[in-house]
């Protein structure tokens, strides 16, 4: 784990500014997510980190170590593109093992080293095939084992699940929270994906209170929140839970709002209820097609943990 800062970091092509005095301090062992739409700098900012790019002005520190002028091989950072960029040529064992093979290591130790990456990234039995042979989601699996094969003190992550479908990004997304954890390394990850940053990123551990017209309901805390300050909050249909009035149906349900089913209908492999409640008005939820089908006017509770609890500050009103 390693503690990343920009101190006042400006890069500039030709008459562009890319980043213009940019300051940012990450925490040993943070999952980081750098938001905004595109050139807005974020992509500059991780190749600045990962060495691909050197600053315009400022400086870069690791464990305050001074890399602004490493080459990027001396950085010690994994990085995961939007596009793979594997070898198609390669194997995925050999795709894995490319980092460790330019720094010398070969042999028994480097077929360890690529057998537990598989098993961590999901993918255990398939290091004799191709990328071309794998799904996008196989794919960027085995972008990320590969980056993570030599043991970087940082991983950066440049929009990773942006070619995939939103059901497989969202999946994607949770196996990379749970692997982060599991390893604890420092992560910055780009996304111009507000509910991605939210989905992925570290929040405060502690809870905050929100006064939803009458109803209480919990969030992860995060720094920028203050006693009385006005937020909007949402929460994706898919992470809600239903089930009959007077249960909490989540495995965590910090929050449980009762209501009676006002609509229902079939979306393919998804049923589509809305829930009337009182004080926050209706609730869309999304469940799998086998969820049995509740009557117009049942009585029921939806239920949700405070992570899934997104909070965003009000816009300022000037006029």
């Amino acid at each position: 784990m390693s503690r990343i800062r920009f101190e006042g970091v400006s890069k500039t092509f030709g008459e562009t500014t890319a980043l213009d005095g940019f300051d940012l301090d990450v925490g040993e062992g943070e999952f980081l997510a750098l938001l905004g739409p595109s050139g807005c700098g974020k992509t500059t900012a991780l190749r600045l980190l990962a060495g691909f790019l050197q600053p315009t002005a400022g400086r870069i520190l690791v464990d305050d170590r001074d890399v602004s002028a490493l080459p990027a091989h001396k950085r010690n950072a994994g990085m995961v593109f939007q596009d793979y960029a594997l070898f198609p040529h390669m194997t995925v064992e050999d795709n894995i093992a490319f980092g460790l093979h330019e720094r010398g290591q070969k042999g028994a130790a480097t077929a360890k080293r690529v057998a537990e990456l598989l098993d961590l990234v999901r993918l255990a039995g398939m290091g004799r095939r191709y990328p071309g042979e794998l799904s996008g989601g196989q794919q960027q699996r085995v972008a990320l084992a590969r980056a993570l094969a030599f043991g970087p003190s940082v991983l950066l992550m440049d929009e990773p699940f942006g070619a995939l479908d939103l059901k497989l990004r969202e999946a994607m997304q949770a196996e990379l929270v749970q692997i982060q954890r599991q390893l604890g390394i420092t992560t910055l990850f780009v996304t111009h994906d507000q509910v991605e940053a939210m989905a992925v990123a570290d929040l405060a551990e502690d809870t905050a209170i929100l006064d939803a017209n009458g109803a209480r309901l919990t969030a992860a805390r995060a720094l920028w929140m203050e006693t009385g300050m006005e937020v909007d909050a949402a929460v994706r249909p898919e992470w809600l839970s239903l089930g009959e009035a007077g249960q909490a149906t989540a495995a965590a349900a910090d929050n449980v709002i009762e209501g009676t089913i006002a609509a229902s209908r079939f979306a393919g492999s998804t049923l589509n209820i809305e829930v009337e409640t009182t004080g926050i008005g209706r609730l869309a939820v999304e469940t799998r097609s086998g969820h049995p089908v509740l009557r117009q006017g049942t009585a029921v509770s939806v239920a949700w943990p405070k992570e899934k609890t997104i909070v965003l500050r009000k816009p300022h009103n000037d006029g």
